[in-house]
């Protein structure tokens, strides 16, 4: 059994890299949404980073996380609108 959920459009407008990544990551925002937050967690599920964003290009920094597998999620409110995965390489 397969179940999709519709999405609304501007989903898609909202996107990070580099991936993998090294001393930080950009994500770019182009739609006005009330009171995104981006969270960065890693491989045992913890939040290392949380950050309110704006429309635009937001620059987060991770020069300090040591290289591995995390997990980053935008949240509107108390709905997740968009997750992927991005690795940290060495320096």
């Amino acid at each position: 059994l397969t179940v999709s959920v519709a999405q609304p459009a501007w989903v898609e407008s909202i996107k990070v890299w580099p991936s993998p990544f090294r001393e930080r990551l950009i994500m770019s925002l182009d739609t006005n949404l009330p009171s995104p937050v981006f969270r960065l967690f890693d491989a045992m599920g913890r939040i290392i980073i949380t950050q309110h964003i704006v429309i635009g290009l937001n620059e987060i920094d991770i020069t300090t996380l040591p290289p591995g597998f995390y997990v980053w999620e935008v949240t509107v409110g108390k709905e997740r609108v968009k997750a992927e995965v991005a690795i940290k390489v060495k320096e």
